[in-house]
């Protein structure tokens, strides 16, 4: 007997189905391991998502809660702290305003359901919960100079082998000027500067010690062509050594380049 076509596509879907499966998408919940991660998805590869344990509670319109597996079919609950409310999303964005005046550390659990009216499954393969702590700095204002990031560096930069390709270098990350919270990297060895309004180097957003570059325009100095992307990440154990990474394409091969710039922080 000849299988129809529909049947071969969506085992699970018809009964009628000679080859009707229905544990075909019944997966199994091996873990429901998540990260907070502060994300950016503003005209690069994709979705800059990196992987935070701290931040700012009145910054949070970047911040998501995102299960490190995903499961076809799978229910997501969210808890946060002693908050009674249930959040059913697979990807969880509390939103701006959300922690406001909140400091503290906060346990966030996700509780991963796959639905299983087939008997598909034993109990403990049905559901699975994880918990962990997250914590939130509160202040009175955008006081950017409260960004252990903010300051000048020497260092060197590094190609995607880790050999050096440059003489001490220097850069900074400072405010912008008549403003307190527009954060921006500068240096005579960057490539370009991917700023729409005319303020120097490259505008920068974040957390507390790592800032992702933000593409908000085509600029005269940044084009589609390159897609930049420039993470920065500030040692937490003394607050001296900067390490940031850039990728872009180059224009005439239209390949990925890799660079890394190692510095130390000038008192």
């Amino acid at each position: 007997m000849t299988i129809p076509q529909y049947c071969l596509d969506r085992p699970d879907l018809y009964p009628t189905c000679p080859n009707y499966d229905p544990c075909f998408f019944v997966l199994p919940i091996e873990d429901a391991e998540w990260d907070m991660v502060d994300s950016n998805a503003s005209r690069v590869d994709s979705a800059i998502a990196f992987v935070i344990d701290t931040t700012w509670s009145r910054r949070s319109s970047r911040l998501y809660f995102r299960p490190r597996t995903v499961y076809p079919n799978a229910i997501y609950r969210w808890q946060l702290g002693t908050d009674p409310r249930i959040w059913e999303v697979r990807d969880f964005n509390p939103g701006q305003g959300f922690f406001n005046g909140f400091e503290g550390p906060i346990e966030v659990q996700l509780e991963i359901i796959q639905p299983d009216t087939a008997g598909c499954l034993m109990a403990t393969e049905a559901t699975k919960t994880f918990s962990k702590t997250i914590h939130l700095v509160d202040f009175p204002g955008w006081e950017v100079y409260r960004y252990p990031v903010v300051g000048s560096y020497t260092g060197q930069y590094f190609d995607d082998t880790g050999s050096p390709i440059s003489d001490i270098a220097e850069l900074a990350i400072q405010t912008g000027e008549g403003t307190d919270y527009n954060i921006y990297l500068t240096g005579a060895e960057l490539q370009f500067e991917c700023n729409l309004f005319g303020d120097p180097g490259v505008r920068l957003s974040g957390n507390l010690y790592q800032q992702v570059s933000t593409i908000t325009g085509q600029s005269s100095v940044c084009y589609d062509t390159y897609r930049p992307v420039i993470l920065t990440s500030l040692d937490q154990e003394n607050g001296r050594e900067l390490t940031i990474d850039f990728w872009h394409t180059d224009p005439e091969t239209n390949e990925r380049i890799y660079r890394q710039f190692i510095g130390q922080k000038v008192e």
